[in-house]
């Protein structure tokens, strides 16, 4: 007995005395419709062997789009078997079969892939590399979308622990200094080649003496990259304001130790700051700012150096 598929339009026989111990479906649709996807799989693979006549790579190809539980047969497919279907069908099988194994097995359980129609317009399947796209944009959007959140949460955190250090005074910044580098490696989104290294000056940004050491083209770099590049929820809060304002502390003070012209000028300079300079070491909760205790640190140290140096 030759039934025609509801999907397929394709016309397949059925033994009569097993029709009969078959109750009447609603829709007829040809065997290859039932298969597993490891038998689909096993079919595919028959495929890339070249052993599958053009009617059943036909008939495969809509098993794969049916297998996604995304396909809408408004109407029976339309197999012509002639040569621009079938070199549609071989151009796209590969990347078909990727694709509708992975939306089968259901890749993420928030995902919702978009749904197609075979209709009068799509019956030839002209339009495999199009649901091919449309399918594999969705995904990795969606993807993109989790990598997206997954980053947005952990920015989150650290400013959730960001604003407890900032809100306890006790609390010495330097002791908070990666965690504020952290900060700023995920919200700029650090280039992986230089996330190590530009997350370390950030922390020595609050030792005064390796922060003099920094190559200031280095804190420049930094500070560019921070600004194109921190995102539109964390630009002008207060982590922002506080990792511009240190690496500004830094680069003034640098300014106030620059080399000069005159080698005269320069030491009537540091014979001033070693004068002037603190007794003691300094400590941050006695300065109003960072660039306040940066510049009396410094002083310090170079007072220290000074002192230490042996006399002719």
């Amino acid at each position: 007995m030759k039934i025609i598929c509801a999907y397929s339009g394709i016309a397949y026989s059925i033994p009569e005395h097993f029709r009969q111990l078959q109750p009447l479906a609603s829709i007829e649709v040809h065997p290859v419709f039932s298969l597993p996807l490891d038998t689909l799989a096993t079919l595919y693979t028959n495929w890339v062997q070249r052993t599958l006549s053009a009617e059943e790579s036909y008939l495969l190809t809509l098993a794969l789009l049916h297998s996604t539980g995304l396909v809408e047969f408004r109407q029976a497919a339309s197999f012509s078997g002639d040569g621009a279907q079938t070199a549609q069908i071989a151009t796209h099988m590969q990347s078909l079969f990727n694709i509708t194994q992975l939306l089968a097995t259901a890749p993420h359980p928030q995902y919702v892939a978009p749904r197609i129609a075979i209709t009068e317009e799509t019956a030839t399947l002209a339009n495999l590399a199009q649901w091919d796209r449309i399918w594999r944009d969705s995904y990795e959007d969606f993807r993109a979308g989790l990598v997206e959140s997954a980053t947005f949460d952990a920015i989150r955190k650290k400013e959730i622990a960001l604003s407890r250090f900032i809100n306890s005074p006790e609390i010495p910044e330097h002791k908070y200094a990666h965690v504020l580098a952290d900060w700023a490696a995920m919200a700029a989104n650090f280039p992986t080649e230089y996330a190590t290294y530009w997350k370390e000056c950030i922390i020595r940004c609050y030792q005064a003496g390796s922060a003099l050491v920094i190559p200031p083209v280095h804190l420049q770099d930094i500070r560019e990259w921070c600004e194109e590049h921190i995102d539109e929820y964390s630009c002008g809060s207060v982590f922002s304001h506080r990792l511009y304002s240190l690496i500004s502390a830094v680069q003034d003070c640098r300014d106030d130790f620059e080399l000069l012209p005159t080698v005269q000028t320069q030491h009537s300079l540091v014979t001033a700051a070693i004068v002037n300079a603190p007794a003691i070491e300094p400590i941050r909760s006695n300065y109003p700012n960072q660039l306040a205790y940066m510049r009396a640190k410094s002083a310090w140290i170079l007072a220290q150096t000074q002192t230490q140096e042996p006399t002719l």
